[in-house]
């Protein structure tokens, strides 16, 4: 019996997927870390294949991710591939004022209740 994607796999492949990308890491440089191939990799991150457990462990350092968030367990004052993400790209701007109001932005967008102009 085949087993297509369950939910599980599928969200596990896109925290996979999204760390990577934070990292501006190819599917070929994590498989090389991790001892699969590229091919495995795109499998994990589309949850065509489960992720064994024994890769569990190497993804998670390799990626430089709790496990705890592959599995989706939040951990109070834990960052997440997201927040890391934002943190890089905020960073990543050279001018600081531009840069405070960018957190400015997010911190009232944070808030509730936003609500987006176009739904007024």
């Amino acid at each position: 019996m085949v087993r297509g994607p369950n939910g599980e796999d599928i969200r596990i492949g896109a925290v996979l997927r999204a760390q990577r990308d934070s990292l501006a890491l190819s599917q070929e440089a994590v498989g090389h870390a991790i001892g699969v191939s590229q091919a495995q990799v795109g499998k994990y991150e589309t949850g065509e294949n489960r992720v064994p457990l024994d890769k569990i462990r190497s993804i998670c350092e390799f990626l430089q991710i709790d496990a705890n968030f592959l599995f989706g367990v939040a951990i109070a004052g834990a960052i997440t591939p997201v927040a890391l993400q934002c943190a890089r790209d905020i960073d990543a701007i050279s001018d600081r004022v531009l840069q405070q109001k960018v957190i400015q932005i997010i911190r009232v967008m944070a808030k509730p209740p936003f609500v987006e102009r176009s739904a007024i």
